[in-house]
């Protein structure tokens, strides 16, 4: 049929009824045949509309069907009929099914309601199959990465997803892993693999780690030309035994535990040595190593001058990476060094050969030789006089300097001066150092210093000792003289004189520092009646203008000879006198000393009795000050023994 009238209106083959009631059908064909048919329909309600939900499972998971059907019409759902596909069925709303096989089944839900209304639903179940899971590893060394591989299989589908797990330590994820397992022993891998149905399984497998060798050697740098030498230095501790060695010298290799190369060019060069155990496990090492060429040898060298060091400075050139280790220094045939950068003093100008040698830790060496010229020093020196004297103090200063070009004084307060004879007033106070810096054309200086001492001059010269060289009838005085005056001394007047007897006056010139002493035997000698038992005074004073102002330990007396000596007094010191006067008793008594003065009309003015020990000298000092101004005379009174002196006071 072609055209279909359902109770007078067009239609289909078909015709969707939701009233009760007689329908009739007339159908045409294409011949214009007429056929027609009449049906009497009672509804008896709405019918439902099956459903249900469900999740594709991997083989040995159970499937949980959910019942997701609903009733039409206020009807309820009173039938539920479950076809699995596989031969296997059930009744009931919310079911579950475990397929024995993996495959695709049509799951059918039939449901009928309490009015007798029917449909039904169905769907296609896929179970899918399980991985097979499977991987493989590289060599197991300590400390090295191992290439682990997934080898799984599924039958149908494919893997989507590989996850490894290194025994806790780490995770990776991918068809192959690299993993360091640090130290040797037993460690368990994990391979977990999924499928592309989200099908899963794992794989477990024991790995034992050996040990690691540690690659490493030794070597010498050398000069190019020469082999290298290279031994093999590894640790096996963990490893076990080397059995084979790997050398590759860039252009050559060898596989010996000792061996050597000669490189064709100089420079670092990069060497690497590869090790490998009994169990297969590897490592290697690279290092650079240094063919030398020969070092460039030089130097230069600071002013030269006699008797003042000379620094010779190194300036070789050493070939990169090869530095230099020894050095030798030849200056002419008068000394050695193996400084790198030594000093040497040449005693005398002349001209003189210098020769280094120089040697680089891989052996190479080179020499250089320098004629050197030693130029003479000048000579610096100087003196004041007077040498000392209070601020302001302008000394005559006397430069005594030789062989010099060009001069730098340094005085007090920070002033210089370059002239050749300067005129310099102090205003410092103290004891001050002048300096002299004194210049050749040659560049050599020389240096002197000297101290001024700018205080007001204050001498004391002091006799120590005299002793005497006596030869026939002429004595010969010795004097111990030492210096406790606060400048130098370099003239002094020097008095002996034999009591009653001959008289001997010398001038001496010298430098005498403060707080030095001198032992100084007389020019000449004095005549001496030995019988007479001679007695010997000896007096020293310095000259103008610095004179001292208590001459009291600036003479000795002494007697010359054996047997009972004579007392003597020596006169009133100073005379003219103002406050006190100084009389010395020689060869004194141990008696009472009478002294006496009386004014020039007789007047006895001053009486006084000392008490005198026995000795060869003894000083006693008398008070004056109650005299006026005029002549007096001293009367000195020892047992039987007198002698009167004549005494003038000052006002």
């Amino acid at each position: 049929a072609e055209d279909y009238l359902w109770n007078d209106e067009p239609g289909f083959e078909e015709l969707v009824i939701n009233e009760s009631g007689v329908y009739w059908v007339e159908a045409t064909n294409g011949n214009g045949c007429v056929a027609q048919d009449t049906i009497s329909v009672t509804v008896l309600g709405l019918a439902p509309l099956a459903d249900f939900f469900f999740e594709n499972l991997c083989f040995g998971e159970t499937v949980e069907f959910t019942d997701t059907s609903i009733p039409l019409g206020g009807s309820e759902i009173v039938e539920w009929n479950w076809d699995f596909g596989d031969g296997q069925g059930t009744i009931g709303t919310d079911v579950t099914h475990l397929y024995n096989e993996t495959d695709t089944f049509q799951v059918s839900l039939t449901i009928l309601t309490d009015v007798g209304c029917s449909d039904d639903q169905t769907y296609e179940v896929v179970i899918s199959p399980l991985p097979i899971p499977a991987f493989s590893n590289g060599l197991a060394c300590s400390g090295q990465p191992i290439i682990f591989t997934d080898e799984s299989t599924v039958s149908t589908g494919g893997i989507s997803e590989a996850s490894w797990r290194f025994d806790g330590l780490a995770f990776a994820n991918g068809p192959t892993a690299t993993f360091v397992y640090p130290d040797v022993g037993s460690f368990q891998t994990r391979l977990v693999v999924t499928t592309l149905a989200g099908c899963q399984d794992s794989s477990f497998l024991e790995i034992f780690v050996n040990g690691s060798p540690v690659s490493d050697f030794i070597s010498e740098n050398v000069c190019i030309g020469e082999p290298t030498p290279f031994t093999a230095d590894p640790d096996g501790s963990l490893s076990g035994p080397i059995e084979q060695f790997f050398w590759d010298f860039g252009s050559s290799t060898s596989i010996f535990e000792v061996t050597s190369y000669t490189f064709p060019t100089p420079g670092p060069q990069e060497v690497s040595l590869t090790v490998t155990s009994a169990f297969g496990c590897t490592h290697d090492t690279t290092k650079t190593v240094i063919v030398s060429n020969d070092p460039q040898a030089g130097f230069f060298f600071d002013q030269s001058c006699v008797d003042s060091p000379i620094v010779f400075n190194d300036t070789t050139v050493a070939f990169e990476g090869d530095p230099i280790d020894e050095w030798a220094w030849f200056f002419d045939s008068l000394g050695e060094s193996e400084d790198s950068s030594p000093s040497f003093t040449f005693t005398e100008a002349d001209t003189y050969t210098v020769t280094l040698d120089v040697t680089s830790e891989a052996g190479c060496s080179d020499q250089v030789q320098q004629d050197i010229q030693v130029n003479p020093l000048p000579t610096s020196f100087f003196s004041f006089s007077p040498l000392l004297g209070e601020a302001p103090f302008t000394p005559a200063i006397t430069n005594e300097s030789a062989g010099a070009s060009s001069y730098l004084w340094s005085f007090d307060m920070g002033v210089t001066s370059t002239e050749m004879d300067p005129v310099h007033t102090f205003l410092d106070s103290g004891l001050v150092e002048v300096s002299l810096l004194v210049t050749n054309d040659f560049g050599c200086s020389d240096l002197y210093t000297d101290l001024i001492l700018l205080t007001p001059p204050q001498t004391d010269l002091i006799l120590e000792s005299l002793d005497c060289i006596i030869d026939g009838d002429f004595l010969r005085p010795v004097l111990g003289i030492r210096n406790l005056s606060n400048h130098r001394v370099t003239e002094m007047d020097i008095r002996a004189e034999i009591v009653e007897g001959s008289i001997l006056v010398e001038d001496w010139e010298g430098i005498l520092e403060p707080d030095a002493a001198l032992i100084l035997p007389m020019n000449s000698s004095l005549f001496y009646d030995s019988e007479e038992l001679p007695f010997l005074c000896v007096e020293i004073l310095p000259q103008a203008p610095y004179l001292e102002d208590k001459a009291i330990d600036n003479s000795i007396c002494k007697t010359i000879g054996e047997g009972e000596p004579e007392v003597f007094w020596l006169p009133p010191s100073p005379n003219p006198a103002i406050d006190r006067v100084s009389i010395r008793v020689i060869n004194a008594r141990q008696e009472p000393l009478r002294i006496e003065c009386f004014d020039m009309v007789g007047r006895r003015l001053i009486d006084e009795e000392r008490s005198i020990e026995e000795g060869l000298v003894e000083d006693i000092e008398l008070d004056v000050s109650a005299l006026k101004a005029g002549r007096y005379l001293i009367r000195l009174t020892q047992g039987l023994t007198d002698e009167v002196f004549k005494l003038q006071i000052l006002r």
